[in-house]
């Protein structure tokens, strides 16, 4: 790495700060590569060695106690009397990142990934030893600082698969000394070029808990109503109003009336249970509401008229059920456990594991459609910067013992290969002119189960081959296989649409005329990314990739969560690596012992019903076109049935070729593909091939309007309730005109009767 460092190039642009003593004290102006000249050479090294061996040995309150005590410097500019923004006397042109509490093991791979980044200027370890600094050139001027800080955050976030402290966002954040001999600055680093297209957010908007939410209806309501003698029950029934428009349920309600107020509980049931009969248009209009207070600023009545509050959508996609968790195989069940307390998370590590294993099991198919197919799943975890994508990292590692196994295998007979191939060339040296050379020794294929998803079409398809035509791809920045996607020698779509189906892949390549070609490829993909990035890889829904995939879509709330480690905890490292053990011993397992998985004749007769009747049901209320995203997700869903029923042979130590789902297995599988369309319907009905910066609306109204109506009902109330779900007139015209006569009964004109 030393090559790399450039501490004193001639005609560098000097990026200048200020250096602080005690958090205010001005001690002279530098530049960012003098600060880094020093963290280097040890200037602070006896300092920094006593705060890594106090939060070592007493924890993190008291090292930062000691931190205070070193220098800092103000990475995006000069200071000249005050650290405050209006004090900033020239700008920098710089954006800092802290990285903190990153695992150990992961400390310096997480470096050597900022070093790689075209961007990094300076990168270097905290004084506590568990973090990561690192300071990035922008192109904005001080006004877009952050605009800057948010897209460059953003972009180091999926690079590292580590969050960011957001308080970097602050110009005049102060930047604490440190000791890093292998502290890194390249002068030459590239300029971030910030994209003026995008909106700076105004404000952070935190996600509410239900209690939350009700202290806030109580707080509005005060505004409109006072809870007194002679006007509680009228207090009452405007507080249940404006609970159901914001998709509080009735109980919960009711719960919470009692615990707060003192009214008669026979009182609180009857108007909580009025409001909620007598409104159902009204319930969730406002759902997920921040603020309720806030609104009282336009709320001109206790009826919310406006429609400027929309429903946070990636907040309120749904979640896979905990009775799946119940009764997951050993290996999934013991790998969800570690996130049972964030159900988010939980989801998506349930969503990867299964993504993984299903590239580690060799020997296991099934037949659908008749013909033969294996249980090799592609998946998409879509959600912004810093919101829980990263636990795909711990999926990955339960595949790594069975990759490191056949990686260092390969290397082994990759060194005999090399010493046969010396002593043939050896004796073909000494030959004499008639004498036939011995046959020389044949190179060897590598093996691994993950491939890279930087490389080209030409070098997967060769990996996948040496591979006997199988392997994950694990991307956790799906930018990595979008930026491959879009050069010529990296379109990797071909091959991830024939994959899917196990159908031939072949690609030419330039010398000798070679054609590489995979007979029955078994892939497994799993991927990452925000928003943004899925039109970079798949251009619209009407491309055929989008139905191979299963997505999970989501946005947690922006909340701290305590680092500490929780007493009894399970550290991710162990848990993770022991579980890989017991992926690699069945993934020995079914390679000596083939597996076909098969439905029983009950479980089939469920599966079409069920499938029957969710592929009319998502053409009825969306179009036609998704009828291919319900096709291949009935391919999926048994994909699943093969998983969890080769995971059960392992438990159970069966040797038996044919194994049998259970009803349990086909049971969760199920759940799973209902969990599974809503979100591919969300992505459906918002993944455009023009539009990269995707703005998630909701797509079940049509729905929800069917819900909502009366088993008899008018036209006319069917067009007044879609007005309120932001359904034009003739959008309901139509949809009541293709409901009938599958859903719905025309009993005269204008009037319906749902079957």
């Amino acid at each position: 790495m030393e090559g790399t460092y450039n501490l004193f190039a001639e005609e560098e642009v000097r990026h200048n700060v200020t250096l602080f003593r005690k958090f205010t004290e001005i001690v002279k102006h530098v530049t960012i590569q003098d600060c880094i000249h020093e963290i280097r050479n040890g200037s602070y090294r006896k300092q920094v060695e006593e705060i890594r061996k106090t939060n070592t040995e007493k924890g993190k309150e008291e090292a930062d106690k000691l931190k205070k005590n070193l220098l800092g410097f103000t990475a995006s500019g000069v200071f000249k009397k005050n650290r405050r923004i209006t004090d900033i006397s020239e700008y920098s042109q710089c954006v800092i990142l802290d990285f903190d509490d990153i695992s150990a093991d992961y400390l310096q791979e997480a470096k050597n990934s900022a070093v790689l980044a075209p961007y990094t200027l300076a990168a270097f370890i905290s004084p506590r030893g568990t973090g990561l600094k690192i300071i990035i050139k922008v192109n904005t001027d001080l006004k877009d600082h952050g605009l800057a800080f948010q897209q460059v955050a953003d972009y180091y976030a999926q690079v590292l698969n580590e969050e960011v402290d957001p308080s970097g966002k602050d110009c005049s954040r102060l930047c604490f000394m440190s000791y890093d001999p292998e502290a890194y600055y390249n002068s030459d680093a590239e300029v971030f070029q910030v994209s003026q297209e995008r909106a700076v957010p105004k404000e952070t908007v935190f996600a509410k808990t239900d209690d939350e939410i009700f202290n806030g209806i109580v707080e509005f309501t005060n505004q409109k109503a006072t809870y007194a003698n002679g006007s509680r029950n009228n207090y009452i029934h405007l507080l249940a109003c404006n609970c159901n428009r914001s998709g509080l349920s009735s109980d919960f309600t009711q719960s919470r009336i009692l615990m707060t107020f003192d009214l008669d509980a026979k009182e609180v049931e009857a108007t909580v249970k009025g409001v909620y009969e007598h409104n159902v248009s009204d319930f969730g209009k406002y759902p997920n509401t921040p603020n309720i207070a806030g609104i009282a600023d336009f709320a001109k009545s206790a009826d919310l008229t406006t429609d400027s509050l929309s429903p946070d959508v990636l907040m309120s996609m749904p979640h896979i059920p905990d009775w799946v968790y119940e009764n997951l195989p050993a290996i999934l069940k013991k790998g969800s456990a570690a996130f049972e307390d964030e159900p988010r998370k939980r989801d998506v590590f349930l969503t990867c594991a299964i993504t993984i294993l299903s590239g580690c099991l060799p020997g296991v198919s099934g037949i659908y459609h008749q013909d033969r197919v294996y249980p090799n799943l592609f998946s998409f975890i879509i959600a912004p910067a810093a919101n829980g994508k990263g636990v795909l990292k711990n999926a990955k590692r339960l595949a790594d013992k069975y990759h490191n196994k056949l990686n260092e295998q390969s290397k082994a007979i990759r060194a005999e290969y090399e010493a046969e191939l010396l002593r043939y060339k050896a004796t073909c040296a000494k030959l004499k002119k008639d004498e036939e050379p011995p046959e020389k020794p044949e190179e060897p294929l590598f093996k691994r189960i993950f491939i890279p998803g930087n490389t080209s079409q030409a070098m997967v398809i060769k990996m996948i081959n040496d591979n006997d035509g199988s392997g994950i791809i694990c991307e956790t920045e799906a930018d990595t296989m979008a930026g491959a996607h879009k050069q010529d020698w990296g379109n990797y779509s071909p091959i991830m649409r024939s994959s899917f189906h196990h159908e031939k892949v072949s690609v030419s390549r330039k010398t000798g005329n070679e054609v590489l070609e995979i007979q029955e490829p078994k892939i497994s993909i799993c991927l990452s990314g925000t928003p943004a990035q899925v039109p970079r890889l798949i251009g619209s829904a009407e491309d055929g990739l989008f139905s191979r995939f299963m997505f999970y879509a989501f946005r947690s709330p922006i909340e701290w969560k305590s680092p500490a480690p929780k007493e009894n905890g399970i550290v991710f490292d162990d848990h993770f690596s022991a579980l890989s053990d017991e992926v690699l011993l069945m993934a020995e397992m079914l390679e000596n012992y083939p597996t076909e998985v098969q439905l029983t004749k009950e479980q089939w007769q469920n599966f079409n019903r069920e499938f029957g009747y969710l592929l009319q049901k998502t053409i009825l209320f969306n179009t036609d076109d998704t009828a291919g995203v319900v096709y291949r997700l009935g391919l999926i869903t048994f994909r699943i049935c093969m998983l969890f029923s080769a995971c059960r042979k392992f438990d159970d130590g069966d040797t038996s070729k044919i194994v049998y789902c259970s009803d349990q297995d086909f049971a969760s599988a199920i759940l799973l593909s209902k969990t599974y369309i809503d979100h591919a319907i969300l992505m459906f009905n918002n993944l455009s091939g023009e539009d990269h910066n995707i703005k998630y609306k909701p797509t079940g109204n049509k729905q929800k309007l069917i819900d909502l109506l009366p088993e008899t009902f008018q036209r006319k109330q069917a067009v007044e309730l879609g007005l309120k779900l932001s359904l034009k007139e003739r959008t309901v015209d139509d949809l009541l005109s293709k409901l009938v006569p599958d859903v719905l009964e025309k009993i005269k004109d204008g009037h319906y009767k749902k079957r």
